[in-house]
């Protein structure tokens, strides 16, 4: 039956997910707990997070691609200004991955301050 195979679809994506976001937001609280604030999704596929000391994130982002950690800055989603937010996707990775992509993430913050 159709129906059940796509619960079944649904059941999985929402489990992986949630250990990937449960993933990001343990090496978040680890690694960059003084760098920046967030509150953790109930659902979706990313986290917002404000980090302090920036007005803008978007050389960070380049910063963060350099080293191998994609993040898109708050300024991409509104028409203009700057702004101190980041958005990380969390559910491409798994998450021995997610805590390395922090933890470089939190280093590359920290020399960019």
């Amino acid at each position: 039956d159709c129906k059940v195979g796509e619960q079944n679809k649904q059941w999985y994506q929402r489990r992986v997910r949630g250990s990937q976001r449960d993933a990001t937001i343990r090496a978040l609280d680890r690694y960059m707990a003084d760098l920046g604030t967030w509150i953790t999704p109930e659902a979706g596929m990313f986290v917002w997070i404000k980090l302090h000391g920036f007005k803008d994130t978007t050389e960070l982002a380049k910063r963060a691609i350099d080293r191998g950690v994609a993040i898109v800055p708050g300024a991409a989603f509104q028409l203009k200004g700057d702004s101190p937010y980041i958005r990380m996707a969390f559910s491409l990775l798994p998450p021995d991955t997610i805590q390395e992509a922090i933890s470089s993430l939190a280093e590359t913050i920290r020399i960019a301050k």
